[in-house]
């Protein structure tokens, strides 16, 4: 739920003091007095829509009271005494307020209610002057008497304007007879003020959503317009089907500066608005998304015209306040494909769409999870070193592998033998591309672009086209020897060397734009060059210039692993791991060798952090932390952040003594320059503690995180880091997270509206919930939590009709899939259900020795003999079942129902009266037993929720 942000509560005048800072920064205003507040004033509006900057208001000879009733958008003014509408009664009731603001130390409180804008207004019924007096009067009159104000003692008086992108209140208030002196209030007084407008706000989302229903549904419509927009409209950017809007974003992208937030709002972005505002227009102009952006147009006008109507004014903004919010919204897609480097000239790094997507191995803290990253590690890169069999030579220029380049590729790659040295490397591959040759010029364009050198960006995009220019001219030249009998072999040999160079160059948009058609058409000529078939497989997984086929992606991988490509091997590996665990650790198993084979000739840092995981995390079947932490120091030694990262979180995972004190260091390293992975992970890891401090400190991590507010992870760490210590940003980061479809913050979120009664809202929630979880069953059935969490939605009706067969479905695949716990769901459902022809099923699983004295399993297995309608009814053996359930369990519901039945047995004298009161007592128990099952089983799967959410790769 949005909930309105005070703004300035704080604020106040003071008769004879000088007025606050924020109002009065150059101090020429003088002292306080009774025109201050009260009287004719003028004021200055100000010229921005900035929210945060308070108007700069003359407050003489005029005042306060002037400013907030008179001011352009300011609706009728309401007071303490009710409306005040025609100038006498204005004038009257100034007069009384002028009246009880004469002397030094009274106090006016000024503060602003602020809300988010008018589309959440409306959905909590709030449409018309009338309905923000009256949430703010009941809303101040809790307030005055928690602060301990006498509310009979009190003058106030409101103006709700709507002359901004966002409703909003001016409020005033004062005491008749002064109690108090101290014009600040605390800051849990603030937070409370806002429960209690939040307290209002539900009461009447409540109300309307059931005498507004034709208004709730225009306004779902809306949101399902502008999601839909979005959705198509992140699909246009990514795909890069639009030539002229890709060519736009990429111009872009090479104007950005690299450092500072890459958000539509920051100030940083001022220059660059006017071009990313017309990428935004050529989008929402797309055939893809035209219909549907003039149909929320119309939408916008027609609720526009219904709020004009029942304020009986003018004077609104929501379409330009929707259409501006939905352009910032589709700009910081822009940004963000921007950030994740789809758009950007950047082959040496190993890239992602998450921020946070090499942090994949320690399952106490794993990391946010986003979908698979549109563009491609620069893994295999390391690989072109291997030794070109030939040369071609063009005028001017050749490709060869002479002696200088090789001696030149062991100072930029490094091997046992010789460090990395990359200003050698560029010196000497700078004197060995004036000689012509390309592949020189190729890699020096790498080395000034790994050097990070000034204009460096430019002089390395310059000779990367220079070098496809020459790879396109040598693969025509190449073509001359086609029908040569005697240099044959050696054509076929430079056009598929010549096509992989090339298509990887379109791949990467090195010297050129990215083009995905034009990388494949090359790739597929390399005929079966190992690297291309990796690239090739990456193209079809993630769908990029083709369509998406990730059975032909598997076949490259495969193939480009039966060649010999180690990184074939480890792709495979990885996308097989959850289907069939024995076949990835022997693809594992190939990857780790071939790894260790081109650390001999190139003593890489990706090379031993790759090697480095995969021993960690016992991606062969066996782990090896000695060997692994080995490895990772290598790579942490050549200043790898990953393996940083990775080198704390396995020392502190596993103890390493000896390794603290550089672990530590690292770790306030990376914490200094606000490294993303480790504000992570050491947030995730602070966030758990039970330590108040170490709570508060991991929340400052989190929220040092880039734009944590659009991670849905982080958003939901911080909600759940905020349960029962703030409920205020408890709810906000839920709602946030839940609007990024985080699954786990939507279900939690429609719980919260269920347990205040918000039925269509909760059911709407659950409902976005288990599609999402449905998705992620059919993805993998093998998933525990998913199957878990799917099975109690249909058993309970979360989100859609109860259906106790697929309840039953979903639990046996948790069962199946190795959590033992489920055969309990599965009882219940089927004995509670009274499917009679399952109850062998159920005895005889819950009979196996694994359950001998569990005494859930003793419990279920009772209910089974003590329904008479079953072919075990035996109430003997179920109360012996039952007394020993209870031997082993603290839970007094199993005492409570052995005792019933035993005394239902006998009768020993109990009356009717009683046995139904112990009956009763027992379903009452029962009831709360299931609510605390159901909270314990809360927070087994969202312990687990990080590592589903970020899945497992390294």
């Amino acid at each position: 739920m949005t909930k309105p942000h005070l703004v300035n509560m704080n604020m106040f005048l003071e008769k004879g003091k000088p007025f606050p800072k924020k109002l009065d920064p150059d101090g020429k205003k003088g002292l306080v007095t009774t025109e201050s507040a009260i009287g004719y004033s003028k004021y200055t509006a100000r010229s921005n829509a900035n929210e945060k900057t308070f108007e700069k208001v003359d407050f003489a000879p005029g005042g306060y009271y002037d400013y907030t009733s008179k001011r352009f958008g300011a609706t009728r003014t309401f007071t303490n005494e009710g409306w005040k509408d025609s100038s006498q009664d204005i004038k009257q009731f100034r007069n009384y307020v002028a009246k009880h603001f004469q002397d030094d130390g009274d106090i006016l409180w000024i503060p602003v209610q602020s809300y988010k804008d008018y589309t959440t207004a409306n959905q909590y019924g709030l449409f018309n002057q009338e309905d923000y007096a009256e949430i703010t009067k009941k809303s101040l009159e809790r307030f005055f008497k928690y602060v301990g104000l006498e509310p009979n003692n009190m003058i106030w008086w409101m103006n709700y304007h709507n002359n901004k992108n966002h409703p909003h209140v001016h409020l005033a208030f004062l005491e008749k007879d002064k109690t108090r002196s101290k014009g600040t209030f605390t800051q849990e007084e603030l937070v409370q003020y806002k429960r209690f407008i939040l307290t209002e706000m539900k009461e009447r989302e409540r109300l309307i959503l059931g005498t507004e229903n034709e208004m709730i549904a225009s306004f779902k419509n809306m949101d399902f317009e502008r999601q839909v927009i979005k959705k198509n409209a992140l699909e246009l950017i990514s795909s890069k089907q639009s030539s002229n809007i890709n060519s736009l974003i990429f111009k872009l992208s090479e104007e950005l500066p690299e450092k500072g937030r890459l958000q539509y709002g920051s100030p940083h972005m001022i220059p660059y608005r006017d071009k990313l505002d017309a990428i935004v227009e050529h989008i929402l102009n797309h055939e893809k998304i035209r219909n549907e952006y003039e149909s929320l147009k119309n939408t916008w006008i027609e609720l526009d015209d219904d709020y004009s109507k029942t304020l009986n004014e003018d004077i609104t903004n929501m379409v330009d306040a929707e259409d501006s919010k939905l352009r910032k919204q589709i700009a910081n897609l822009v940004l963000k494909e921007i950030k994740n480097k789809t758009y950007v000239i950047d082959e040496y790094n190993e890239l992602s769409v998450s921020k946070f997507a090499h942090e994949l191995h320690n399952e106490e803290s794993e990391l946010p999870h986003h979908l698979e990253n549109d563009n491609f590690n620069d893994d295999e890169d390391i690989k072109d070193v291997e030794s070109l069999d030939g040369s071609l030579e063009t005028p001017g220029h050749f490709i060869e592998w002479t002696d200088d380049y090789k001696l030149a590729l062991s100072y930029l790659y490094g091997s046992k033998e010789q460090e990395r040295d990359l200003l050698v490397a560029r010196e000497m591959l700078a004197i060995e591309s004036q000689k012509g040759n390309v592949l020189a010029t190729h890699d020096l364009a790498k080395t000034i672009l790994l050097l990070d050198e000034e204009n460096g960006q430019e002089t390395s995009f310059d000779l990367y086209q220079k070098s496809l220019e020459v790879f396109e001219t040598l693969r025509s030249q190449n073509e001359l020897n086609r029908d040569d009998p005697t240099k044959e072999k050696s054509y076929q040999y430079m056009l598929k060397y010549l096509s992989y160079r090339i298509g990887k160059m379109h791949l990467y948009g090195l010297g050129n734009e990215v083009d995905y058609e034009k990388a494949i058409r090359y790739l597929s000529n390399s005929d079966g060059n190992k690297y291309a078939l990796y690239s090739l497989g990456s193209l079809y997984e993630r769908g990029l210039g083709v369509e998406k086929d990730k059975d032909t992606a598997m076949n490259y991988y495969k193939e480009a692993s039966d060649r010999g490509n180690p990184y074939g091997s480890y792709a495979y590996a990885r996308r097989v791991e959850n289907d069939n665990i024995t076949v990835s650790q022997h693809y594992y198993t190939q990857a780790y060798t071939g790894f260790k084979e081109m650390l001999e000739s190139s003593n890489d840092d990706q090379l031993h952090y790759k090697l480095g995981m995969i021993l960690i995390d016992g991606k062969m079947g066996h782990t090896d932390i000695d060997e692994g932490i080995k490895h990772l120091n290598e790579a942490v030694i050549r200043n790898n952040d990953y393996a940083k990262v990775q080198f704390v979180k396995t020392v502190e995972k596993y103890e390493l003594e000896e390794k603290f004190e550089q672990a530590s260091k690292l770790k306030q390293e990376l914490l200094k320059k606000d490294n993303q992975s480790m504000l992570y992970y050491e947030g995730f890891k602070l966030t758990k503690s039970e330590d108040i401090h170490e709570l508060l400190e991991g929340i400052k991590y989190l929220k040092r995180i880039e734009n944590h507010e659009e991670e849905d992870s982080v958003c939901y760490r911080l909600y759940k880091s905020y349960l029962d210590l703030d409920e205020e940003q408890e709810l906000y980061y839920l709602t946030l997270s839940a609007g990024h479809d985080n699954e786990y913050a939507l279900y939690n979120l429609a719980k919260y509206h269920e347990d205040n009664d918000n039925i269509e809202m909760s059911q709407s929630l659950y409902n976005k919930a288990l599609n999402i979880y449905l998705l992620k069953a059919n993805a993998n059935g093998s998933d525990i939590f998913t199957n878990k969490r799917l099975g109690h939605m249909f058993e309970k009706g979360k989100g859609i009709d109860i259906d106790v067969n697929k309840a039953l479905q979903y639990y046996l695949s948790a069962y199946d899939a190795g959590d033992t716990k489920s055969i309990f769901d599965t009882s219940r459902v089927i004995l509670q259900n009274k499917m009679i022809k399952s109850y062998a099923f159920i005895e005889q699983e819950l009979s196996s020795s694994s359950f001998t004295n569990d005494p859930n399993a003793l419990y279920w297995r009772s209910r089974i003999y003590l329904d008479k309608d079953s072919e075990f009814y035996n109430v003997d053996k179920g109360i012996k079942l039952l007394n020993k359930a209870s031997e082993f369990s603290d839970d007094p519901f199993i005492k409570q129902s052995a005792d019933y039945y035993q005394n239902m047995k006998s009768n020993n004298g109990y009356s009717s009266g009683v046995l139904d009161s112990t009956l009763s007592l027992i379903k009452r128990s029962a009831k709360q037993n299931e609510r605390l099952l159901e909270r314990g089983r809360e927070e087994y799967l969202e312990d687990g929720l990080e590592k589903e959410k970020r899945g497992k790769s390294l």
